[in-house]
């Protein structure tokens, strides 16, 4: 039986799991053909463009719709064929493309070139959909300096842009992640991260003062998963690193620990600090972007990248009603980020 289903491409360059996530809520309402544009360089970045071109050649005629998840190298030749003949475009923006931080190498606008394909591709696009408002532009005070913008967000960086933005945050299923109301060990802490052999994500990701607070607080655990790729002697006794894991394992471990931290320098709309509440963590994050939003009165807000504030703040939260937060932080997440609200807002996108 032929689909009747309207068609609709999407391009990413690395498949995750809230890509997924897109895809299958697209695909309620369009049949979704997957681009996948495999990051290359030199010599094969240019074969890599060229497949793309002659795909979108054949896609612009057939479809009417383009998804880009994310702005840069992969999103430039798509927005700017199917503009070019009138189709529309929506760019899905969730960080990286919309920041800039040279002190740690971060991000799209702090490399000339791939600010060019972001900031040509976000000026291609009819609608520009990031994972929080804070991705379009805003006043960035948690960890200040003499390198980085203060100004972050791609109307920052690029000027003129005509596309309608439409932020939706990300959504999170109860089925996969929740509350199991067993014995947490007492004053422990966990947070999740890959890549963490590079320093620049160490940084990034606040492992740095996650590991400072594990030797300043002896008597309290912390747990980091994705650690066992840190390459660092001299680690605290109290400190325990663990792989990375599958969903089911992932769920299990959070609910033996009462603090999930995100002490991130940048974000867009994490998913790990949303699994970790919906599971019964109490939140303990900094001040970017969305978490402060997304955690509200549920948890504690590292508001500068100060050790002695954050020293100040985990006393606070051991002292705290631990129970009565673990409930306010999943509940939190199921009142607003459930994955049928973002499914329905994305499909009401295209007209």
């Amino acid at each position: 039986m032929k689909n009747s289903k309207p068609k609709l491409i999407l391009w990413y360059d690395s498949k995750s799991t809230f890509i997924q996530k897109d895809i299958d809520s697209f695909n309620e309402k369009y049949a979704v053909i997957e681009r996948h544009f495999k990051p290359k360089k030199n010599l094969l970045l240019l074969i890599e463009f060229f497949k793309q071109f002659i795909l979108t050649c054949k896609d612009v005629f057939n479809t009417k719709y383009v998804v880009l998840e994310f702005s840069g190298y992969h999103s430039l030749i798509p927005s700017f064929l199917f503009k070019l003949f009138g189709k529309q475009v929506l760019i899905i923006s969730a960080g990286t493309d919309c920041v800039s931080f040279p002190s740690i190498a971060y991000g799209n606008f702090q490399n000339k070139t791939q600010a060019w394909f972001t900031g040509k591709s976000f000026k291609n696009a009819h609608y520009i959909s990031p994972v929080h408002k804070s991705l379009i532009y805003y006043k960035y005070t948690y960890n200040t300096n003499d390198i980085d913008p203060i100004y972050q967000g791609y109307r920052a960086f690029v000027k003129n842009i005509k596309a309608i933005d439409i932020p939706i945050p990300y959504g999170f299923s109860q089925e996969l992640f929740y509350d199991k109301g067993i014995s947490r060990i007492p004053n422990s802490f966990i947070t999740i991260s890959s890549g963490l052999s590079s320093n620049r994500r160490f940084v990034l990701k606040g492992i740095d003062l996650f590991i400072e607070m594990a030797r300043k607080f002896s008597t309290c655990t912390f747990t980091i998963v994705g650690g066992t790729e840190i390459q660092q002697d001299n680690l605290p006794k109290n400190l325990i690193l663990k792989p990375l894991m599958p969903n089911h394992q992932l769920v299990e471990i959070l609910n033996e620990h009462e603090f999930y931290c995100q002490l991130s320098i940048s974000e867009g709309f994490p998913n790990a600090l949303c699994e970790a509440m919906l599971s019964g963590c109490i939140p303990i994050v900094s001040d970017v972007s969305s978490l402060a939003e997304i955690v509200g009165d549920t948890g504690f807000i590292l508001h500068k990248k100060e050790v002695d504030q954050l020293v100040e703040l985990i006393h606070t939260a051991l002292q705290s009603n631990k129970s009565a937060l673990s409930h306010k932080a999943a509940q939190k997440i199921i009142q607003d980020y459930l994955q049928n609200k973002r499914t329905k807002a994305l499909l009401t996108i295209f007209k």
